[in-house]
């Protein structure tokens, strides 16, 4: 069948190694007229990175695509050096030029592509074979390409010099990395030539500036700010939808402004620094962004993902922290949520029942994740030291509620060691104190725990109990309710 284009070009001709090599330039629509291959050695056709060659087409004002080299494969071909025709037959000739040291290549049927492969670019001739049955009057039809032919007899050792070409191609190249990227892109290309080129490139220029402004006095080695940096950005590039309609980057950037000199955040990015993971901290900064509205709530939601890395799942790599903030959504009850009960259990369960309905009641009127912890009722599958664990649990845990009835020695302990702990992190003590009162409204409490505020409920009464305690829950929790 005889080609809508006839192609009849002239390339400069060499001897490459063992290869007898034509370079030319051929037109989109003719480019568009041979065979693209899915069997063989190729391998298997990449339809997203088809659709961007052809936006790239469309879109850029600074169009180029790198040469397509293509292998002219018959056993009929005479590279015998008095030979001016290397091929001859119903399909196409190749003619030497032998005072120009060029040959001519033309082909005028269909039935020539029989006898052609291509070694690469197999994706950019289908892109442009799409783009042109989308837009046969497009005036890229006759933009030029680079092209090399590459000439073999259809011999075994032909055949294996080709697949080992492809190979070499396709496999040696090694792609760019995102800090490749800190050089020319973000120096010298403005915003809007940088937009020009590509979406990713434009979102990865400004992001740099913001992010190295904003971290620059926490980096000795500037090379370790830059690597980090040019990570985070190649991640925001790539989730930021184009053009950005809603503002995404800029709302983001003000947060992130805000939230590294927040004084509950700073000592988190000093750790993700040390780990050299600055690029971890922005990334999950800009992934909680997209999922929680407000400054405050994506704070808290940081620290206790972060909590939960660090303290629960045990890591020190969070680079598939997407996956992970899945498993933690599911399973973490943050800190703050955590309530460790103190008190002498032994014959006390009614007391006991009273604070867990009434932490439940709170926890169902207030929607918050509140969890009740009695160290005599942890299962945690292995033997371990009660005593251990309990001061591990208040370190772990938000609020430690205890009853000091009957001036328990080890209740006493752990009030104690929760405010000594308090006191060395420079907090308040997050402790409520309970005691069962007598009729006359006294209360046997030990000398260190008298000036200290006691919620005193009445001998014997559970109910009475359970309201203060719901009431003094209500009032403790109701800065997370905002």
């Amino acid at each position: 069948m005889e080609l809508n284009h006839h192609i009849d070009v002239y390339g400069l001709r060499r001897r490459v190694f063992n290869h007898t090599v034509s370079k030319t330039y051929l037109k989109l629509k003719e480019i568009a007229q041979f065979r693209t291959y899915d069997e063989g050695y190729q391998r298997e056709r990449d339809l997203e990175h088809e659709a961007k060659i052809i936006e790239y087409l469309k879109t850029s004002s600074n169009k180029y695509l790198p040469d397509i080299i293509i292998s002219v494969r018959h056993q009929s071909i005479n590279f015998a050096p008095t030979n001016n025709y290397l091929l001859s037959n119903s399909d196409m000739y190749i003619k030497k030029i032998t005072s120009y040291n060029m040959l001519r290549l033309y082909i005028w049927d269909d039935n020539a592509f029989n006898n052609v492969r291509i070694i690469d670019g197999n994706h950019r001739i289908s892109a442009i074979k799409k783009l042109l049955e989308e837009s046969p009057t497009s005036e890229l039809a006759d933009f030029e390409i680079g092209v090399t032919f590459i000439f073999t007899q259809d011999r075994e050792g032909d055949y294996e010099d080709e697949l080992a070409l492809f190979y070499y191609l396709n496999s040696k190249a090694k792609p760019l990395l995102p800090h490749d990227y800190l050089n020319e892109a973000t120096e010298n290309l403005s915003d809007e030539k940088a937009k020009s080129i590509d979406w990713w490139m434009y979102v990865f220029k400004t992001s740099n500036t913001k992010f190295t402004n904003m971290f620059k006095d926490y980096y000795i080695d500037i090379n370790k700010l830059k690597n980090n940096i040019s990570m985070a950005c190649d991640y925001l590039a790539k989730k930021t939808p184009v053009d950005d309609e809603d503002g995404i980057l800029d709302n983001f950037f003000d947060r992130m402004r805000t939230l590294s000199g927040d004084g509950d955040i700073i000592p988190l990015l000093r750790n993700f620094i040390e780990q050299n993971k600055l690029y971890n901290f922005i990334n999950i900064f800009f992934y909680l962004d997209r999922l929680v509205d407000d400054i405050d709530k994506m704070k808290n939601e940081f620290i206790y993902f972060y909590d939960w890395l660090k303290n629960e799942a045990n890591l020190d790599d969070f680079d598939d922290f997407e996956n992970l903030y899945k498993t933690y959504k599911e399973t973490y009850v943050p800190k703050d949520f955590k309530i460790f009960v103190a008190m002498e259990f032994y014959g006390r369960d009614k007391y006991f029942n009273a604070i867990e309905r009434a932490i439940n009641k709170v926890k169902d009127d207030t929607g918050l994740p509140l969890e009740c912890i009695r160290i005599d009722k942890l299962q945690k599958g292995h033997t371990y030291q009660i005593m251990d664990e309990i001061l591990n649990q208040i370190q772990r845990n938000g609020l430690l509620l205890a009853d000091i009835t009957n001036k328990n020695a080890n209740v006493y302990l752990e009030v104690g060691f929760a405010m000594g702990l308090a006191k060395a992190k420079g907090m308040e003590n997050q402790i409520m104190l309970f005691v069962e009162k007598a009729d006359d409204g006294s209360a046997n409490v030990g000398f260190d725990l008298q000036s200290y505020q006691q919620n005193r409920y009445d001998y014997g009464d559970t109910g009475d109990l359970r309201d203060q305690l719901e009431a003094q829950l209500l009032e403790y929790y109701k800065r997370f309710l905002v």
